[in-house]
């Protein structure tokens, strides 16, 4: 059997791949169609996804990005079948680092986060117009920050876990 060869097969488990082999695993460049309807197009190495790939599932749900070792790893973007997207940083498949979220009902959220939820320092604006700025663990505001009306009204201090413990007093206008 030579080294490395292009092969069409169907796997034990269903799936249908079309693409490059090298010591009997998947490596190189290959289209997998998964029984469920799901399929991936990108680089493979020993078998698994490593490199620039786009998955689909079957909903239409796209993530197009880096994996490393078969997990979404590094820099991607995902689109679900609703709309809403995250473009950013990736760690063992989940939203990890710097990134957005772009929501389909018009909400926006720009910063840090950890394990698809927001976390760290970041910005939500609301698609009525309110935008929080500060602090996120956990996908709520928590922490310090501000977060400011439509109409400008700005209520900042300390959050837990979504609602204001300990208000700052914010001057009105500037003293002249």
């Amino acid at each position: 059997m030579p080294e490395k060869e292009e092969v069409e097969k169907t796997l034990p488990d269903g799936s249908k791949y079309s693409g490059s082999f090298k010591n009997g695993k998947m490596h190189g460049y290959g289209i997998m169609s998964l029984p469920n309807g799901s399929s991936y197009e990108g680089q493979w190495s020993e078998g698994l996804r490593n490199g620039k790939g786009t998955f689909i599932l079957p909903d239409g749900t796209k993530y197009e990005g880096d994996y490393v070792n078969g997990k979404k790893n590094g820099k991607g973007v995902l689109i679900s079948s609703n709309g809403d997207t995250y473009i950013g940083d990736w760690v063992d498949d989940f939203p990890c680092g710097q990134g957005a979220y772009i929501f389909s009902n018009g909400d926006k959220y720009i910063g840090q986060c950890k394990n698809d939820k927001f976390h760290g320092q970041g910005a939500f604006k609301y698609a009525d117009g309110k935008i929080y700025m500060g602090q996120f663990s956990e996908g709520f505001m928590h922490g310090e920050g501000s977060l400011t009306d439509s109409d400008g009204k700005t209520q900042e201090g300390v959050w837990e876990k979504g609602k204001l413990k300990l208000e700052k007093k914010v001057p009105k206008g500037n003293p002249s």
